[in-house]
């Protein structure tokens, strides 16, 4: 999925359709997520999970208009 930002920031929000674990094997992890940008890979410091959310903080502010895509991959 690609999105154009809006709004100038360094973390993500991630919308799912239900809630999501929040301890065990199920967890997502930095790592599963692969991030890049217009100017180019973007790591993932941190992230932390509220129910169906997952707030993602970036390595780097991702600029006002930068084309963004994220992919998940359960590691």
């Amino acid at each position: 999925t690609s999105r154009t930002i809006p709004a100038a920031g360094s973390t993500l929000i991630v919308a799912y359709s239900e809630s999501l674990l929040t301890t065990g094997d199920g967890v997502p992890d930095n790592a599963d997520f692969t991030l890049t940008a217009t100017g180019g890979a973007v790591t993932v410091s941190s992230l932390a999970v509220s129910g169906s959310n997952v707030t993602l903080t970036l390595s780097r502010t991702i600029g006002v208009g930068e084309t963004v895509t994220l992919a998940y991959t359960r590691g």
